[in-house]
């Protein structure tokens, strides 16, 4: 079943007299689904005591309307008895300071963080709840599935870093164990003499650079693994049938820490993606902007990366935006029906199996009131409960082909290393952008260009069969694997795109003054004759036809610049004005590497320009990587994204426009039929004389078009 489906009850509101009329009004506007926050404190008032009455009365109207439920197990949010229960049990943050639970700004219905389940007692009364919550409803025939972890929360609320007590550390401690295997090669890797385990502490936040504290955040996100783990376990030992997931509060590459929460607290959605029988992520496009329809194209990014991350899995939309933002006194711009469904089509066009919007009805509670909802008032309810409506019929005419369509294999991969952005984080500027500033700019210029791409876990790389062209944009630790990895790739025929950063930084954050000592770039016989700061002369001009039919581009510098020595067979392709070789190419079996020696993409992130976006398309273009389906628009006016794949016997296109109304001209990439029949208008789409297929998509609008597969 393709869900479509919305958030509903979060304790204690909507209160009953709006259940009977809610779901009635969620069934008639096309709804297939409500979803549920089974919150622990508000379930579970006194231990050993559950009570599920009011679940119990929403689940059967649910059922009665022919609706399923999805339900979301809060177990973050802890009852107000844990803290008399289990004094001894709370987080301790950096400072040495307990750290106080308390309700929070969006549900007080219960107490969060809560207690430290590396606490045995904690964890295991969270596990009962988890598990009599699901054998309470395994039964239920409106049961679709469980949301075993909302945005992998655990520690909202916290003032500090966390957790820094007793257990947590003794977990740690036995974490390095199975790492470094002795406590001589931990001091080694540390740089520190050391005697005893029980000396063994990780960093403040604050010691930049600082082994103990990279591995302290590794360890981390190992943890928020296990938490995975045996919060799906618990759903599976109280009902073993239904499909359990988890969602994340953004794409991976978006984990970038906050001063009261560490980089990847929540975990690496590469780590425990493959854990679940699938995998969400929310997005709420609209979040803030309150004038003009914001560019699609981060979201877009959202979807491709949790798509990544989740594949060979299904991946949903696990909260997707229903109504008009709303956070404390500011209130966003209205939602229209067009934004959303653009939204919403996006996702099932690359590949998304369902789709929960937040919410159905506006909030009641805190900081969120008066915002979110489908049916909220922001003046545009109707218009999108149509929408829904429209799209509702949509997926029950088409959903053979929805459950089994699959994107085509990308031909681009991006390279996202964790381990990077830990060393940008806990370096003096606290900030993970320039780690992560260059991949964001990769992946949105690929997207605006409508090439298909993966995300890709630099940690242990394993590269595509389909992909022609591997982009490593400030890849600052790269490991002997991946470098093997991408080597075999290259002499194979692909193209490397790399910048100054490449493998410079050891695990433990030491850096590698020697080139000859740095993975990847040794072996291509790259070498740095000095490093600058100064970006003065970074910038560099590539002359037209640096590659066959590309035209000139300039590139611009950030963080720093290397002076670049290359072997006598390379190509020097770009000098900057002092004259070092900037961008070089290296030759490798039946590939080849290009590399920068600054950061082109670092800027790029934030504003946009030609230089990069040049080389980018130069780039897939001559590597191979162009998509074989392309459509392109011809009337200038629209802001598109495209994605094609396999549904059984048929070929399906989608096109989405987040601009203006305009024409667009679809390029075949194999054989197909003299027409397309298109699903929004219900029409027909005939070829041209040129074998292109034209049509006018609608801003903001999609289009899906379906040709029967030949051969």
């Amino acid at each position: 079943m393709i869900l479509l489906g919305a958030q509903y009850y979060r304790p204690p509101t909507p209160t009953a007299p709006n259940w009977a009329g809610d779901i009635k009004a969620m069934k008639a506007a096309g709804l297939n689904t409500v979803q549920l926050w089974a919150v622990w404190g508000w379930i579970e008032p006194e231990p050993g005591r559950f009570v599920f009455d009011d679940y119990d009365r929403i689940v059967e109207r649910a059922h009665k309307a022919g609706m399923k439920v999805v339900i979301s197990t809060i177990t973050d949010m802890q009852p107000f008895w844990i803290p008399r229960v289990y004094p001894h049990a709370h987080m301790v943050d950096e400072t040495g300071l307990a750290v106080r639970g308390t309700p929070r700004e969006e549900c007080a219905s219960a107490i969060t963080p809560g207690h430290c389940t590396d606490h045995p007692e904690i964890r295991d009364a969270s596990v009962r709840f988890m598990r009599e919550l699901a054998a309470h409803y395994k039964d239920a025939p409106a049961l679709a599935a469980w949301d075993s972890w909302n945005e992998t929360r655990w520690c909202v609320c916290c003032e500090h870093w966390v957790c820094y007590c007793d257990a947590s550390l003794r977990a740690f401690r036995t974490w390095l164990r199975g790492r470094y295997g002795s406590l001589d090669a931990l001091g080694e890797a540390w740089g520190q003499r050391l005697v005893s385990w029980d000396d063994v502490m990780p960093a403040k936040n604050r010691s930049f650079l600082n082994p103990s504290l990279l591995d302290w955040l590794r360890w981390l996100m190992h943890r928020a693994d296990e938490m995975a783990v045996w919060r799906r376990d618990a759903i599976k030992a109280g009902d073993p049938v239904h499909p359990v997931s988890a969602h994340s509060p953004s794409a991976v590459i978006q984990h970038r820490g906050m001063w009261e929460e560490a980089p990847f607290a929540r975990g690496n959605d590469f780590d425990f993606a493959s854990k679940f029988d699938s995998f969400g992520t929310s997005a709420f496009p609209a979040w803030y902007h309150s004038a003009a329809p914001p560019e699609q194209t981060g979201y877009n990014v959202t979807l491709e990366t949790t798509r990544s991350v989740a594949s060979p899995r299904p991946f949903l939309v696990s909260e997707l935006q229903g109504g008009a933002f709303s956070q404390g006194f500011f209130y966003g711009r209205p939602v229209s029906a067009a934004l959303q469904q653009y939204w919403t089509w996006s996702a099932y066009g690359r590949g998304a199996k369902g789709v929960i919007y937040w919410s159905w009805s506006d909030e009641t509670w805190g900081v969120e009131s008066g915002g979110y909802g489908i049916d909220g008032n922001d003046g545009m309810a109707a218009d999108r409960k149509k929408g829904l409506r429209r799209t509702r019929a949509l997926l029950d005419a088409h959903a053979s082909e929805l459950e089994a369509y699959q994107p085509d294999p990308a031909t681009v991969g991006v390279v996202f290393d964790s381990d990077s952005v830990l060393i940008a984080v806990t370096n003096r500027e606290r900030n993970s952008k320039a780690a992560t500033a260059g991949v964001n700019a990769c992946l949105c210029e690929l997207e605006r260009q409508r090439v298909p791409f993966d995300v890709l876990d630099g940690r242990s790389l394993t590269i595509p069969k389909a992909v022609r062209l591997l982009m490593l944009p400030a890849t600052f630790t790269l490991k002997e694997q991946a470098a093997e990895e991408i080597l075999a790739f290259v002499r194979r025929g692909g193209w490397v795109y790399c910048e100054a950063g490449t493998g410079v930084f050891r695990e433990n954050g030491f850096f590698i003054e020697r080139a000859e000592d740095r993975p990847l770039t040794s072996a291509l016989g790259i070498g740095v004759a000095r490093r600058r700061s100064s970006l003065e002369d970074a910038a560099c001009t590539v002359p037209a036809g640096a590659w066959k039919g590309s035209r000139g581009m300039a590139l611009q510098g950030a963080l720093w610049s290397l002076g670049l020595t290359v072997p006598k067979d390379a190509r020097v392709i770009a000098h900057d004005a002092a004259g070092d070789p900037m961008l070089v190419e290296v030759k490798a079996g039946k590939g080849r590497v290009i590399m920068s020696g600054t950061f082109p993409s670092h800027e790029h992130d934030e504003k946009p320009y030609k230089g990069f976006a040049d080389l980018v398309a130069s780039l897939v273009e001559a590597s191979g990587a162009s998509p074989r389906w392309r459509v392109t628009d011809t009337g200038g006016a629209g802001r598109l994204g495209a994605r094609t794949g396999i549904a059984g016997a048929k070929r399906l296109f989608f096109v989405f426009n987040s601009g203006e109304a305009t024409e667009i001209e679809i390029l075949p990439g194999e054989a197909c039929g003299a027409s397309a029949r298109e699903w929004i208008t219900g029409g027909v789409v005939r070829k041209t004389a040129a074998g292109t297929f034209t049509l006018r998509i609608p801003g903001p609008g999609h289009r899906v078009l379906e040709w029967p597969r030949r051969g």
